[in-house]
């Protein structure tokens, strides 16, 4: 009576004798793959650094040059997100300073070489009469809310007020000169 074993080769058929076994590692089934392998050239000093930074780590050549690729495409993504952002925010800032510098009266002038801003007082030209958007919003959400408000509506807004501060001021302890009292 024979014991069978399970077969632990990777191989999907029978070996045949009379095929010679091909050299190097020989081909999984998809299944049992769990790498797969790529060949590039590399210059020397990329090579001599990867050498360097793999004795630091511990890590294989394959193994650090996948890790190296895999934190490029992560900052990749976060640096294109950081530019974005940078981008904006100075554009944000350039539109801010100069609709500040027109609001004081700073006159513009478009040279061939560029924009060119003048002191209040030191041109002729006429004002521009700008208007801060954000201002205007403000007024116009201001004024709808105190034609909105009935007495009965702020005074329950104030009596809401009352009782918060009131709860504040409970929960709150006076120190006078450091001390607790």
């Amino acid at each position: 009576m024979g014991i069978t074993l399970p077969s632990i080769s990777n191989r999907t058929k029978p070996m045949n004798p009379s095929e010679p076994r091909k050299r190097g590692g020989q081909p999984k089934p998809p299944g049992a793959r769990k790498n797969r392998s790529l060949t590039i050239r590399v210059l020397d000093e990329l090579w001599d650094r990867l050498e360097a930074e793999t004795k630091k780590s511990g890590r294989s050549m394959s193994e650090e040059m996948a890790y190296r690729a895999m934190i490029g495409f992560l900052l990749g993504n976060e640096l294109k997100s950081f530019q974005e952002i940078s981008k904006d925010l100075a554009k944000n800032a350039d539109d801010a300073i100069k609709a500040a510098m027109f609001k004081r009266g700073w006159g513009k002038v478009i040279t061939p070489s560029g924009t060119v801003f003048i002191p209040p007082g030191e041109h002729t030209l006429p004002r521009s009469g700008f208007v801060d958007a954000a201002e205007m919003a403000k007024a116009e959400v201001e004024k709808a809310i105190a034609t909105q408000l009935t007495p009965s509506l702020e005074r329950a807004v104030g009596e809401s007020v009352e009782k918060a501060v009131e709860k504040a001021l409970a929960g709150a302890t006076l120190r006078i000169g450091g001390s607790r009292k």
